[in-house]
């Protein structure tokens, strides 16, 4: 249904990750071009950091996912001695929202995907606005570590910046 509704984004997202049209996501692929993405990096050391969850939900199909994801980071990790783990979803427990779920989950439909949308737009422009804040606008939608389910807040950020400097 995803699929169906976003296909000018889906477009967009495969072009831009040289992926071909019919990718279909999931975390060994993900592994795969995360392996393939290391690989151009000509830099003899490299930060590896595990991903935020996905609607703030410490539990459900999102958390799984995003669980699965990390382990291919830090599998990638373990084959590459270039790389540094930063364990910043580690961090992130435990964190308020994440116990109660984080307001509503996001599941991936195209209900959700476009709500996220909307949000992620809103908020670039709210924050542009005298005392915008993400951490404001994340905690309007009973959040904290993302203002829009995907992208970090202010204070999410500083636990990042926490751990890479650990």
């Amino acid at each position: 249904a995803w699929r169906a509704g976003s296909t000018r984004m889906l477009r967009m997202y495969l072009e831009q990750n040289r992926l071909s049209s019919n990718y279909i996501p999931s975390a060994s692929k993900f592994g795969a071009a995360y392996r393939r993405l290391l690989a151009e990096v000509p830099a003899r050391r490299i930060v590896a950091t595990s991903l935020p969850p996905i609607g703030e939900a410490s539990t459900g199909i999102a958390a799984d996912i995003i669980s699965e994801y990390n382990a291919e980071i830090r599998a990638a990790v373990e084959l590459d001695r270039r790389l540094v783990y930063a364990p910043f979803f580690e961090a992130l427990h435990p964190w308020p929202t994440l116990q109660r779920g984080g307001g509503a989950l996001f599941d991936g439909s195209a209900k959700c995907f476009s709500n996220f949308v909307r949000d992620m737009t809103l908020n670039m422009a709210a924050r542009a606005l005298p005392f915008g804040s993400f951490d404001r606008l994340a905690r309007q939608r009973g959040r904290s570590v993302t203002h829009d389910q995907v992208h970090l807040t202010e204070a999410s950020a500083a636990t990042l910046v926490d751990v890479l400097a650990g």
